[in-house]
């Protein structure tokens, strides 16, 4: 989890989600929206990135 986000596990844990929490509130306030880490929801087909060694499908 924590490389998914880009943090340090020798870093304050705390304060990196708030750095990450105040990063996504000024890019809201600067354009109204934020993409959520993941594939981006304009993706056209995210089941072709699932390969046959997968658990299944993620939850929507």
């Amino acid at each position: 989890m924590l490389s998914a986000y880009g943090f340090s596990a020798k870093a304050d844990l705390l304060q990196q989600l708030l750095d990450l929490n105040r990063s996504v509130a000024q890019k809201v306030g600067a354009s109204g929206t934020a993409t959520a880490p993941g594939l981006p929801p304009i993706y056209p087909d995210p089941t072709r990135l699932i390969s046959a060694d997968c658990l299944g499908p993620p939850s929507p």
